[in-house]
């Protein structure tokens, strides 16, 4: 499809890129990210979608409602960092099974601090 459709190019926008089979919203932000300095949105993988529900930045569990919902709160030219400080943030500090809640740098921002989720996690209960 790249050599037929697009000569052989990788598309320069979202909806081109979304026409390519198995190319998801993920991709296609990333793509549009890192290949064109273009913010199309916030990128939601694995770690983005369990922070972003962690720290109460969306309700949703579907990943676009959760792009739509982080978009919202972003300016377009931070949509790159928000993804690459979200999934740097859940690998080394807010884990899915035993986040570092004592450790964390921002968890004067969460909504979790100070309930049992975080007591438990600082091996207080």
């Amino acid at each position: 499809m790249l050599l037929c459709d697009f000569g052989g190019k990788v598309p320069n926008t979202f909806d081109d890129l979304m026409k390519l089979p198995g190319v998801s919203h993920k991709t296609a932000n990333l793509i549009m990210a890192k290949l064109y300095q273009a913010g199309t949105g916030v990128a939601v993988d694995t770690h983005v979608m369990r922070l972003s529900q962690r720290m109460g930045l969306t309700k949703h569990h579907a990943q676009v409602k959760i792009e739509t919902d982080l978009n919202a709160l972003f300016a377009p030219k931070d949509y790159l960092a928000v993804n690459e400080l979200m999934i740097l943030h859940g690998r080394a500090i807010c884990m899915a099974r035993s986040p570092k809640c004592l450790e964390c740098p921002v968890k004067h921002l969460c909504p979790k601090r100070g309930t049992a989720y975080e007591n438990k996690n600082a091996g207080i209960v």
